[in-house]
Parts: C-alpha cells; structure tokens; sequence
C-alpha cells in the first residue's frame, strides 16, 4: 500500500485499507478497527474526537493532511406525499440527489453513486448529463449520514425514525462504480460500520455482466434488473447499453446463475406509452421470465422536462398487471414516491442541471 495513493478523506478508506494505513504509522491493526467505527458508525467531525486513539496517532493523522470533510447539503424538498429530496454539494462542484422515502414500516433511503450516467436510457434525466464521474466511498456514505441528521430533525419522517433500508437506485449505474460501491456496502453490513442486514439493501443495475457477478460473489444483498422491454431491438432503443449486454445473455444469468439463489431479485419494467406496454409485450415478458425466480415491478414512466415520452393510462396499466398475475408472475405497481419534487425514479438531477 503506497502512503501517496492514499485518499485524504479518511472516509474514503475501507477497513482493510484502514489497516495499512495504521501499519504505515507502526500502529497494531486493531487501531484500524477502533478508527472505522468512529468513522462510520459514529460519523465523528474531528479527528481529536477519536479519544481512544493514542495522541501521537491523531496528530500524525492531522500532520499528514487527513480529514473528515462531509459534502455540503445545499437544498431539500419535501413532496407532498412525505417524500424528502437532498441535494449535496461535492468537493468539485458536482450536485448529488438522494431521497428519503417514509412508508408505513420503513424508512427507504435511495442513494446515487456517480454524479450522472454515462449508459444514456432515453426514459431517465440522469442521462443527459456529460459531467459523470464515480462517487467515493466517503461521498457514499454522507448521503446516509447527512439524511440520518435529517431525520433527527424531521419527526414526520416516519414512524422508526431511522432508516431502515437503503436502495442503490439514484442517480448512476451503480455497477459502472463497483470498487466504491462494495466498500460502501461493505459499511453498510459490517457490525463495526451502519449494521445493516443485506436483506435491507438493495441494488438497481440495467446488467452490467462482469461487475453484476462479481457483485453477487462478494456481497448477500438483493438485485433489481432493469428490464423494460420484451425484445432486442426496443431494449436497444431505450437502452444502448444492451448492446454490449443484450436481452439474452442477462436472462441466462437470471434463470441460471447459482449466485441468485435464495435471493430476493426484482425484475423492473418501466411502462411507456405506445412502446413496450403492448398486451404482447406482457405475454412475451411472461415467456422470457419463465424459470426465473423474481417478482415484477411495472413503474409508470415518471416525465421530466425535455422526456420524448409519456406514461401509459391507468387501464393499460392494469391490463398489463393481469396479463402477467394470470401466466403465474408476482407483480406490484410501484406507485412513485416524490413525483412532483422531481424525486421518482428516473427523475433524479435537477438540481445538479443547474450546475451543468
């Protein structure tokens, strides 16, 4: 581990990293324990807060240029279905979106992990952003520290008053970022960390093979695949990305990979009027996701300005719920959270278009 390639932002480091970092100093390793749950679990500010850290160590740290910085939260937003979006302000200027979801039983918090997406889906606004870089680990997690500090806050947030799961679902392809993304899930799940069962962590992903595999080895936590059409040529249209991932080669990973057993995996399918919301695209939908372990979603496309496309009526909608409950599939319709903030799925960004 070469000191030089080290980041300055202390939370930027996993716990093995933290480890050779403290080795480094001629520190034992259990420093690197002690030091991570400062860091993480009790998100301190100041690194003469870590009292059980001997004094020589915190002033090397000082001396040698680490900090604590979090992101700066420049706005929020509340919906009128309780729904809150936070804007961050990075180091570099970029702007991140993430949401606060309160339901009945949960407290959802939806994270971005890179500063807009480079895979271009026509149906979502993160697209059209030409600035898009990966989100450090430290960035990560601020969005969950700064909306736990929210909370405190906002007792309307819901009933636990804490967050209960977290979903990889914003702005971002999150395994375009799989390095940072695994060490921010490793925080999430270590006891030393946030303590999160993988159970209440969930991750979107429009197919990115390599990384999902890996991500399946490394982790425990639920998948979502972003489908949304039936056949090679829309899902093309809608998502280049299925050129270099086509349609047929991420349904053989779903039906056959042995890493999504006993896994909760969600297939989501965004509803375009006139596009892929046919009666024949739920029963082709019903044949391709035949052998395959997973529940449905179906999400009305959520328009934002400059969308070539609108979302289908209530009643197609429903037929197209039918035609997939009748061939044996579990479908939900996802009624989207925070619409009118721009907060819903494939909405997140406007903030961060003022910047660009």
């Amino acid at each position: 581990m070469s000191f030089l390639s080290i980041s300055k932002n202390l939370r930027d480091l996993s716990k093995e990293e933290l480890s050779g970092l403290v080795q480094l100093y001629g520190e034992p390793s259990y420093r690197a324990v002690q030091l991570y749950r400062w860091l993480f679990a009790r998100s301190i500010e100041e690194i003469d807060s870590m009292t059980d850290l001997p004094q020589q160590l915190r002033t090397r740290l000082k001396e040698d240029g680490f900090h604590l910085k979090l992101p700066e939260p420049v706005a929020t937003e509340r919906s009128a279905d309780g729904s809150m979006k936070i804007a961050l302000k990075l180091e570099d200027g970029n702007i991140v979106e993430s949401v606060l979801i309160p339901e009945e039983r949960r407290l959802t918090l939806c994270v971005s992990t890179q500063t807009g997406c480079n895979l271009g889906c026509r149906f979502c606004k993160t697209a059209s952003f030409q600035r898009c870089r990966n989100l450090t680990l430290s960035e990560l997690f601020s969005q969950v520290e700064l909306a736990r500090r929210l909370i405190e806050k906002e007792p309307s947030l819901g009933e636990y008053q804490r967050i209960t799961n977290i979903v990889l679902m914003g702005m971002g392809e999150p395994l375009n970022n799989l390095e940072e993304v695994l060490k921010f899930i490793g925080v999430l799940t270590d006891p030393d960390g946030l303590g999160f069962s993988s159970r209440r962590i969930t991750l979107s992903t429009a197919g990115i093979l390599p990384a999902l595999k890996r991500l399946l080895k490394a982790t425990r936590i639920n998948i979502a695949i972003s489908l949304n059409a039936t056949d090679e040529d829309t899902r093309t249209f809608l998502m280049p990305v299925n050129r270099k991932y086509p349609l047929k080669k991420l349904l053989r990973v779903l039906r056959y990979s042995p890493l999504l057993k006993r896994r909760s995996v969600t297939v989501e399918y965004v509803l375009i009027k006139g596009v892929n919301d046919f009666a024949e695209d739920a029963r082709r939908l019903a044949e391709l996701l035949r052998g395959v372990r997973c529940k449905v979603n179906l999400i009305a496309l959520n328009p934002f300005d400059g969308c070539q496309f609108n979302p289908p009526d209530e009643p197609t909608i429903e037929r197209f719920r039918r035609l997939l409950e009748e061939r044996g599939l579990t479908v939900l319709v996802r009624k989207s959270r925070g619409r009118d903030i721009l907060a819903a799925c494939g909405q997140l960004g406007s903030k961060a278009d003022k910047t660009s």
